[in-house]
């Protein structure tokens, strides 16, 4: 099964996960993460630990220990996050006694994802609330009420990154007769951020959003992406006024074409993966730009054999080594090839 998060590790190679099986009334199986590297010319890959899994994306702390999220029901939800090393899956026992904090008692929700924080504690969500965890996995009561805040009616989350002081982006879903997608910031205790913005919303912020070594953060669109200073003004000395068009910075001829996923390495230069159409065929692309948002000509993805890239992933990440983990497919007709890749930078 395709990825849908690769996360680098210190020691070398990626942590990755599947999407995990969701049945028609929304129940929702966690998958298990699995260790990707490389040995000689050989793919290697194995779960982690006995069967470490989550039901939605993990991350991985400066401590290169990865934390978990999932979900049970009876009458209300219970969560469970959990921390591990990535060595070998064990149980790190400074968090929650036993590797794993539970939260009782909140809302009927499956969970999104986990985000470990500057604090070195944990930051867990679902479409309707976030929790804050603590550096031992307590609640943090500075938080909303007791760990958690609740959404206002009619919002959903869609992703939440937190920045190098404490301060949270928060991607939405509103609807309110059609969705509409708009991006707040929240403050390290859980309320509105004011300064950010307009009174602590960006509207029409819909698809991934990746923040930067700065406090700042980029915004990947249909066609382009947007670069925004910490407190969500442009920054206008990124590409035109803040956006690079991604069709016209690679100079694609297409009928079609669409961004998939991006992704940054150490030094702040930016990677993204696109689709496109001409006449009927298919074509990937995966470009790089500086950290200014300049097109970087000299990075150009190939194989031996010179096949075009049909199709490119959403998800993709830079390993330790700086080489660039995505995945692909190459050929035409009988063929195609695909599967991971792993790009020389």
């Amino acid at each position: 099964m395709e990825p849908v998060r690769f996360v680098p590790l210190a020691a070398g190679g990626v942590l990755g996960m599947p999407r995990p099986y969701e049945n028609s009334r929304g129940a929702r199986i966690p998958a298990s993460l699995v260790k990707y590297d490389v040995t000689g010319q050989e793919l290697v890959q194995e779960a982690l630990g006995n069967g470490v899994s989550s039901s939605g994306f993990f991350s991985v702390d400066a401590q290169q220990r990865v934390l978990t999220v999932t979900t049970a029901f009876d009458g209300s939800t219970s969560m469970s996050v959990c921390r591990r090393h990535t060595s070998d899956g064990t149980a790190d026992s400074s968090f929650g006694g036993s590797g794993c904090s539970h939260i009782t008692g909140l809302p009927l929700a499956h969970a999104s994802g986990v985000i470990s924080l500057p604090s070195g504690g944990a930051l867990a969500g679902s479409p309707s609330y976030l929790v804050q965890l603590t550096a031992s996995g307590a609640r943090a009561p500075q938080f909303g009420t007791d760990g958690v805040f609740l959404l206002e009616p009619g919002d959903s989350v869609d992703s939440f990154l937190a920045q190098s002081d404490g301060h949270i982006l928060v991607s939405l879903r509103a609807w309110n007769n059609a969705a509409q997608r708009k991006l707040i910031r929240l403050t390290p205790s859980g309320a509105l951020d004011p300064s950010f913005a307009n009174a602590g919303t960006l509207p029409d912020m819909g698809g991934p959003i990746l923040v930067r070594a700065d406090d700042t953060f980029l915004h990947l669109r249909a066609k382009s992406i947007a670069a925004y200073l910490p407190d969500g003004t442009p920054d206008e000395g990124f590409g035109t006024n803040g956006t690079v068009n991604l069709q016209e910075a690679t100079g694609i001829d297409a009928d079609q074409f669409g961004t998939r996923g991006f992704t940054q390495d150490a030094s702040g230069r930016i990677y993204v993966t696109a689709v496109f159409t001409k006449e009927g065929r298919d074509g990937g692309l995966v470009a790089r730009l500086t950290p200014t948002g300049a097109f970087d000509p000299e990075f150009h993805v190939r194989d031996a054999s010179g096949a075009p890239i049909t199709s490119v992933g959403s998800t993709l990440t830079v390993g330790a080594d700086g080489k660039i983990w995505v995945m692909l497919s190459v050929g035409e007709g009988d063929s195609v090839r695909a599967g991971l890749a792993l790009l020389l930078p």
